[in-house]
């Protein structure tokens, strides 16, 4: 009778656990007249298969940061989906670009703190997702999105250095901004040169068990 006493919480937990997750999506508004300071730029990139869409978020106070959203294709259209969303029913789970920026600088410090063992883990976050705004309405992605922060830095090395053209390869992802730009099919074949295997941009219908750490 104790013991089942003892079980029956625990079973519970599990039951609330698995069976009902809790939502721990929190939002981010891109919309001008209700940020200021700030700077927006939104690309849309796909090629025959799949479509991304890329929101920058450029702090004018701190402008070394880059706060980039990606919206992810869904599996079945193969393209980010969105839904409306109604502001005052998110209230409380929407953040400012303050906060975005101290969980940056805590993750930088822990990164530091550790000697580099927490590299890259804490410049991501799958649960702060984009809002923007379309006319009077606003709209979430129902897809997966991607959060990442990017240190941008102006390096003047003589010598082109692996993580000046894949910035995620960098302990703390850090932009050159004087890298030189390339064009898709040009980074394919020096990545694929380089590390032997397809990159993270690669479409495929299965499983890339390459780039895991990418997502």
């Amino acid at each position: 009778m104790k013991l089942s006493k003892l079980l029956l919480p625990i079973l519970l937990f599990f039951i609330v656990e698995r069976g009902f997750p809790q939502d721990r999506s929190r939002y981010f508004v891109m919309d001008s007249t209700m940020q200021k300071g700030l700077k927006f730029n939104h690309l849309k990139c796909a090629d025959d298969r799949y479509q991304v869409e890329l929101f920058n978020v450029f702090d004018l106070k701190n402008k070394e940061l880059l706060t980039l959203f990606t919206a992810l294709p869904d599996h079945k259209t193969r393209k980010p989906e969105w839904k409306e969303i109604k502001l005052d029913s998110i209230s409380n789970k929407i953040v400012s670009i303050d906060t975005l920026t101290k969980q940056f600088e805590k993750n930088l410090s822990a990164f530091i703190n550790s000697r580099g063992e927490k590299a890259g883990w804490g410049f991501k976050d799958n649960f702060i997702k984009p809002i923007i705004r379309l006319g009077n309405k606003f709209f979430t992605p129902i897809s997966q999105t991607l959060m990442e922060h990017f240190i941008l830095t102006p390096h003047q090395d003589d010598k082109l250095n692996l993580t000046d053209i894949f910035p995620n390869l960098n302990q703390f992802f850090e932009i050159n901004i004087n890298a030189p730009i390339f064009p898709l099919a040009k980074f394919e074949q020096i990545y694929m040169k380089q590390l032997k295997h397809p990159s993270f941009n690669s479409a495929y219908d299965t499983f890339d068990r390459f780039n895991t750490h990418y997502l």
